[in-house]
């Protein structure tokens, strides 16, 4: 039996097919020129010179506890490897903290990374923008890309919405009423899924750590630096966000429902209390316009009684 679908949701299909292809052009646009504003060859060079004293360090600091173990003790040793350590890992730390010392943390393939140092991360970061799934780095961006960042979300976010309004009139027409719920519950166990079979290669990650992973990726939390392959995470964005949408519409007008009858309660009681408040200030208001007027009156009699006289 074929399975018929209504006019709408087939224009509505068809509206979120071309929207996401327009979304895809924007995100090769903004990557193309963030890489371009991006590119920062002093940056490059200071972190160039960062390692090489680092290295510098590391090495001298070896030679010291090298020569220091053969006349000390091993306690005289230890005391004096533990306060050469001490200072090395200082030096790390303040490096780290520096924009030339992102380098010590990040690679080309790291989608994390804060620096934008190649075409994929730059991808990454637009994407990051016009979702707003995940945080952005700005202390490491160029004043002209952190300028074109902001013109690009402003821009970018609204048609994310768009594409996420028509992908929602899919899914309420293909899964009416709490099927949704259904919908973007499967979406999140089968994506956990593979989330755990992917990371179970590099660590033995939890399930329920995957699935929490998935969630907060799925309703634009986002996770700080977030292990999800950026691949795994372009695809689950394209569905799991529209589902997960419209799920949290669903849930938010159960909820309204069952606590409509408490709120019309309290704005009654509210409403009593307000017109207790009215009424007082009212008497009060009167009174107090009665006296002024008592004055005025006793004020111009005392006025025309020394005219008299």
């Amino acid at each position: 039996m074929p399975i018929t679908v209504s006019s709408a949701c087939e224009l509505a299909f068809r509206r979120a097919l071309f929207m996401l292809i327009v979304l895809f052009v924007y995100l090769l646009f903004g990557s193309a020129f963030l890489r371009i504003l991006s590119f920062n060859p002093a940056g490059d060079k200071n972190g160039q010179e960062l390692l090489q004293r680092l290295d510098f360090k590391r090495s001298e600091l070896l030679n010291v506890l090298w020569a220091e173990s053969i006349g000390r003790s091993e306690h005289d040793w230890s005391l004096l490897a533990n306060q050469k350590l001490d200072a090395y890992e200082k030096s790390l730390l303040h490096a780290s903290n520096t924009p030339s010392g992102a380098i010590l943390t990040e690679d080309d393939d790291n989608f994390e990374s804060r620096e934008i140092r190649s075409f994929s991360q730059a991808f990454h970061h637009s994407f990051c923008l016009i979702t707003t799934i995940g945080a952005i780095h700005a202390d490491v961006l160029t004043v002209p890309a952190k300028l074109f960042s902001i013109l690009y979300a402003m821009l970018g976010i609204p048609l994310t919405l768009i594409y996420l309004s028509q992908c929602a009139k899919v899914i309420t027409c293909l899964f009416p009423g709490t099927k949704t719920l259904m919908a973007a519950f499967g979406v999140l166990m089968l994506t956990a899924l593979v989330v755990d079979v992917v990371e179970q290669n590099d660590d033995d990650t939890p399930f329920v750590d995957a699935v929490l992973h998935v969630f907060l990726v799925s309703t634009t939390i986002g996770v700080v630096d977030s292990k999800l392959p950026a691949v795994l995470l372009y695809l689950l964005s394209a569905f799991s966000l529209a589902a997960f949408s419209v799920a949290f519409v669903i849930i938010q007008r159960q909820i309204e429902r069952r606590i409509g009858g408490f709120e019309m309660a309290f704005s009654h009681k509210v409403a009593q209390i307000e017109r207790v408040i009215s009424g007082h200030r009212l008497d009060v208001v009167e009174e107090e316009a009665e006296e002024e007027e008592m004055n005025k009156t006793n004020h111009f009699a005392d006025l025309r009684d020394e005219d008299s006289e």
